[in-house]
């Protein structure tokens, strides 16, 4: 397909997905403001404290820093703030959080200064929250178990 594709919201993951699939993308000037902080004298430093250790770098990183590292193309890696409550928390408790999250989220003024941060305004329910939570838990368990990662 010849057809132009505008690609929101990161410019540095069009960057990656370009690289990877020789396509040119218009890029939406957004960017993770915490991926864009990594810089390659942050991974070279890594690096040099652990010798032989793999890097893996996230595709929404600078291109710089993706350059320096190894990339695993079809990585997801998404970064989610949530609230949890103890264990047991009745359902109507942990309900009526999550609604009062969501209706503070949809607050014109909030939703806009969260997307200032390059934050995506969402209010989950506690099942899709829940969700979120097992499907990171499946993806990262594979991920640690591939990489043999222990702690120390």
């Amino acid at each position: 397909d010849a057809r132009e594709i505008i690609f929101v919201p990161d410019r540095y993951l069009a960057a990656f997905v370009a690289g990877t699939t020789g396509r040119t993308f218009i890029t939406w000037p957004g960017f993770c403001p915490t991926h864009a902080r990594i810089l390659p004298e942050h991974v070279q430093a890594s690096q040099a404290l652990h010798p032989g250790a793999v890097v893996m770098v996230h595709p929404e990183c600078r291109p710089e820093v993706t350059a320096i590292a190894e990339v695993l193309p079809g990585f997801l890696s998404e970064t989610w703030m949530g609230l949890v409550a103890p264990p047991k928390t009745p359902l109507a408790i942990t309900t009526r959080i999550s609604t009062a999250v969501a209706e503070a989220v949809r607050v014109p003024d909030i939703a806009a200064r969260l997307m200032n941060l390059n934050a995506e305004p969402v209010g989950n329910t506690p099942a899709q929250m829940a969700e979120i939570v097992r499907q990171d838990k499946e993806r990262w368990v594979g991920v640690i178990r591939a990489a043999n990662v222990t702690v120390d």
